[in-house]
């Protein structure tokens, strides 16, 4: 519709395994996006999931990023319109000096 695209923060500054708190997600065409900072050689693998309940329980897988290279690397996930009212991620292999995930869904 050549409007801008607004972008949703789903997880940010990501050092860890871990699954991160779920945010309100929004409905139409999203595109999911992972960069991963650090120094040097780094690697992340990141799931975003789509869940009906704010607490994240039931969740859907949407896409899955793995993320090898030399920092900062990202990397995109297909178009998808899953209207899932929360969204958040699960974050493993977690590996390099300063390595560090942020995740950002574009609307």
């Amino acid at each position: 519709n050549g409007s801008p695209s607004t972008a949703i923060t789903v997880a940010s500054a990501v050092t860890t395994n871990t699954t991160t708190t779920p945010v309100a997600g929004v409905s139409g065409i999203k595109n999911f996006q992972w960069v991963v900072t650090g120094t040097g050689a780094v690697t992340q693998t990141v799931v975003l999931k789509g869940s009906f309940d704010s607490d994240g329980s039931s969740s859907t897988n949407l896409c899955t990023i793995t993320i090898s290279g030399t920092a900062p690397v990202a990397d995109v996930c297909a178009p998808f319109t899953a209207p899932f009212p929360y969204l958040f991620v699960t974050t493993t292999n977690t590996t390099g000096t300063g390595a560090s995930g942020t995740g950002k869904v574009g609307y």
